[in-house]
């Protein structure tokens, strides 16, 4: 941990894929897929809406539903499957960084 300077509750607080970092060692720790797990850690560069389901969308449907609908319910000309995150489409950023199962 000191490595990486991350504290205790640093730890407690990461998520992987949605979940906790125990869970998600737990789920894959005993995998006969011997593949390495790829990891991605997402950073806000920009405070916007589309940045923030850009993330969402990578990381959990669920999430991606709830800000979907809370970010862009006013708007109703907003069309999510426009939204380019870091100059690819919403839906191939989705499954390349994580979110194999992503539909808009």
């Amino acid at each position: 941990m000191e490595e990486h300077s991350l504290s205790r509750s640093d730890i407690t607080e990461l998520s992987c894929n949605g979940m906790s970092l125990d869970r998600f060692a737990a789920k894959y720790r005993n995998s006969e897929n011997h593949e390495p797990i790829r990891v991605f850690a997402f950073t806000e560069a920009t405070n916007s809406a589309e940045t923030t389901l850009c993330i969402a969308a990578a990381t959990s449907n669920d999430e991606y539903l709830r800000l979907k609908n809370e970010l862009f319910k006013n708007n109703r000309t907003a069309d999510v499957a426009s939204i380019v995150c870091n100059r690819l489409p919403l839906q191939t950023f989705a499954r390349r960084y994580g979110n194999s199962d992503f539909k808009i």
